[in-house]
């Protein structure tokens, strides 16, 4: 077993395309399957799963249940971006094979991160804000952040449209240390006057990615752009 010291020395922050994928109603397809079947159909998604990735260049970092976390290296991210509509197909039809009408929803970002071995078992594992920059992308198909957008050849880029993200009111910190927003409306007055407007991030989603008309907290219709500054 290797030292803490020795392991945090291993360890290098690197520009990655950060990929989080993960499936639609599998909770409700996975309810009546015994546990064995279960294993058994996750074992054989996640290798299909692998394949799939490793082809591409890029690598999974971990599976979650039915989520993965998968990276591509700086010179290979634009192909990994490419890649993802079509890894998407891929694994919707793999699964449509189980007979299970689960999808997958894929988030992708590029950003830095600290890559390499961690704990006592020394596994690999990829963290930092830009992460979770991936992992909280709205999604509904593909959506890549706009530094993930910027990873792809100009004609590869016209299959995706720019969603801009409402804004939402945040309010500070309330004295037992919790903060509150009003998702999309305007804020009651308050005697300390801390509310404050705050855009959630935005992603450039997939051509056949639509926004559903019952977002709670969508204040508007959404504004696209066909440009991307």
């Amino acid at each position: 077993m290797s030292s803490p010291h020795a392991v945090s020395s291993a360890r290098t922050e690197q520009a990655l395309l950060i990929v989080f994928a993960d499936l639609t109603r599998f909770m409700a397809n996975s309810h009546s399957t015994p546990a064995g079947t279960l294993a058994e159909l996750l074992d054989a998604y996640y290798r299909h799963a692998e394949g799939l990735i490793s082809t591409v260049g890029g690598r999974v970092v971990k599976f979650m249940g039915d989520a993965f976390l998968a990276v591509w290296p700086e010179e290979r991210a634009g192909t990994g971006a490419a890649a993802l509509s079509g890894i998407k197909r891929d694994i919707d039809a793999w699964w449509a094979a189980q007979g299970w009408d689960s999808r997958v929803v894929v988030k992708a970002h590029f950003g830095r991160a600290a890559v390499g071995p961690f704990g006592q078992d020394e596994h690999f594992d990829v963290v930092g804000s830009e992460v979770n920059v991936a992992a909280t992308l709205p999604a509904r198909t593909v959506s890549l952040s706009a530094e993930a957008f910027r990873c792809l050849k100009n004609g590869e880029r016209k299959a995706y449209k720019k969603h801009t993200a409402p804004v939402v009111y945040i309010r500070g910190l309330h004295p037992g240390g919790r903060s509150a927003s009003l998702m999309g409306q305007r804020p009651r007055a308050k005697e300390d006057g801390t509310w404050r407007p705050c855009t959630l991030p935005s992603a450039i989603c997939s051509e056949s990615s639509t926004r559903s008309s019952r977002h709670p907290w969508r204040a508007g219709p959404p504004r696209r752009s066909s440009s991307l500054r």
